[in-house]
C-alpha cells in the first residue's frame, strides 16, 4: 500500500505527484523501506526502466544524443 508506505516514512503520498521538491531524509527512508519490503534488490533498475528517459533533464538529453559513453 503506497499510502501506508509513505506515511511510515513521513511523506504525504499526494506530495509524490506534485511539482515541489521533497525532503531528502523521508525520501531516503521511502527508498530503503520499499527496497527492504519488496525483497527485490533490483528494484531501482525496475523504477529506472519505468521512468521516462527525459525525466532526468539535461543529463538524459546528453546521454540520448551520444553514440557512446565517451561522448
Amino acid at each position: 500500500d503506497a499510502q501506508a508506505l509513505c506515511a511510515h516514512c513521513g511523506l504525504d503520498a499526494a506530495a509524490l505527484r506534485g511539482e515541489q521538491p521533497l525532503p531528502l531524509t523521508p525520501c531516503v527512508a521511502l527508498i530503503e523501506t520499499a527496497l527492504a519490503r519488496s525483497g527485490r534488490p533490483w528494484l531501482g533498475l525496475e523504477v529506472a526502466a519505468a521512468a521516462p528517459v527525459f525525466s532526468h533533464g539535461a543529463l538524459a538529453q546528453a546521454v540520448a544524443a551520444s553514440s557512446c559513453l565517451r561522448e
